[in-house]
This record gives C-alpha cells, sequence and structure tokens, in this order.
C-alpha cells in the first residue's frame, strides 16, 4: 500500500491494550498518525479538541458507544467510520476491505496558522498572542492554555480536556487548569476590560468573543 503524502489523523474505538496497539503500528506504518480511546467518554474528550480523518471501531466497543455513534458524531464527525470485525487484521495486514477505506480517506485540511476572535489575535507559528493589537506576554504553560482554548472558541471544554489537550497526562495537579486559567484572565482580559474567558460552573471555560452572549 502507498504512503500518504500527509498524514492520516485516525482514531481506534477498543478498549484492549494489545488489540489496539496492534492495529495501532499497522496503521502507523501506512501513514496514519493514530490516537487510541477505551469508551465513549473518551472519545467525546479527544473530538473536542481535535478532528479526525478516520475512526475505526472495534467489534468488542459497538455496543458500549452506539448511542455516541448515532447521536454525537452524526452531528458533529464528517468522516468515515469502520465498524471492524474481528478478523479484519490477517497475519499483520489489514483486510481489502480495510485497504480499500484506507486508500479513499479524505485528509482534513491543515489547521490555521493565525486565530482571530474579537481583538484578539494568536500567531500559532510564532507562539505569540496579541490583544488590541498589543503583544501579551505569556509563560510557556499559558500560552498552551490559550491556543486550546482560542482554537476552540465558542466550545465548552471541561477541564479535564483543556489539560489533556494543553499539557497531556504528564500534568496532573488537580487544580492546574483553574491556576493557569486564573492567571491567564490577568494578562488577557483585566487590562482590557473585557472577559474572552468565561467560566461555566460545574464544568469548565470557554472563550468568546466579547460581543457574544
Amino acid at each position: 500500500m502507498s504512503l500518504p503524502t500527509t498524514q492520516v489523523r485516525t482514531l481506534i474505538v477498543e478498549d484492549d491494550p494489545d488489540s489496539c496497539d496492534a492495529l495501532r503500528r499497522l496503521l502507523v506504518r501506512v501513514g496514519h498518525e493514530v490516537q487510541c480511546a477505551a469508551d465513549a467518554v473518551e472519545v467525546g474528550l479527544l473530538d473536542m479538541v481535535q478532528r479526525f480523518d478516520l475512526v475505526v471501531v472495534a467489534k468488542r466497543a459497538r455496543k458500549r458507544i452506539s448511542a455516541v455513534i448515532s447521536e454525537f458524531w452524526a452531528e458533529r464527525i464528517r468522516c468515515p467510520v469502520i465498524l471492524l470485525p474481528d478478523d479484519e487484521i490477517l497475519e499483520g495486514e489489514p483486510s481489502s476491505r480495510l485497504r480499500t477505506v484506507l486508500a479513499t480517506v479524505t485528509i482534513s485540511a491543515p489547521s490555521p496558522l493565525r486565530v482571530t476572535i474579537g481583538d484578539l489575535f494568536l500567531d500559532l507559528g510564532s507562539r505569540e498572542a496579541f490583544r488590541a493589537g498589543e503583544r501579551i506576554a505569556l509563560t510557556r504553560r499559558e500560552y498552551e492554555l490559550l491556543e486550546v482554548l482560542a482554537t476552540n472558541a465558542g466550545k465548552v471544554l471541561s477541564r479535564e480536556t483543556i489539560q489533556l489537550s494543553a499539557w497531556g497526562d504528564d500534568y496532573v495537579a488537580s487544580n492546574a487548569v483553574d491556576v493557569h486559567v486564573a492567571k491567564l484572565r490577568k494578562k488577557l482580559d483585566e487590562p482590557y476590560g473585557a472577559s474572552l474567558i468565561r467560566t461555566v460552573i460545574g464544568f469548565g471555560y470557554v472563550l468568546r468573543a466579547p460581543e457574544e452572549p
């Protein structure tokens, strides 16, 4: 199988670590960038912070995520979803059906290099933030937090989603998100008299332009 010129972003839904790792290695070998999810909750968290080109669902996982496929994905995911039978991988190679789907996957457009929300401007290439034309001096953690919020502007993100996306599993302080949001607000919101970062009580945060409700 020829390698795609750009990596295909693929989500594997499988709760058995060994099976998931075997499929992940196979897909990485043919040019995929792979994430694994064990259940519907993890699927939802991953989908909130990135877009996938292909979703591969293991046979054992179908019943547990059927509601997610029919309701959540029907509204938000616009990519092929493969329901994988147990014999889909034969002797370390994908079956003909899986090969056919892999060959026809449409790769998502690259992420934008700049994000603008109201008077906030984020340059993702240089990792700089500006508000009302003024550069905002941010620490690495503060910038990573702001980038997650800004690239998901208008979406309410849970603390768990923000932490996973911004810092990964290695940054596990229980109040890390709240602490860094408070620091970011002092630089991003307080000097300008209009808040971009809104608290959603009991859940997390959302970034919206000041004129948006």
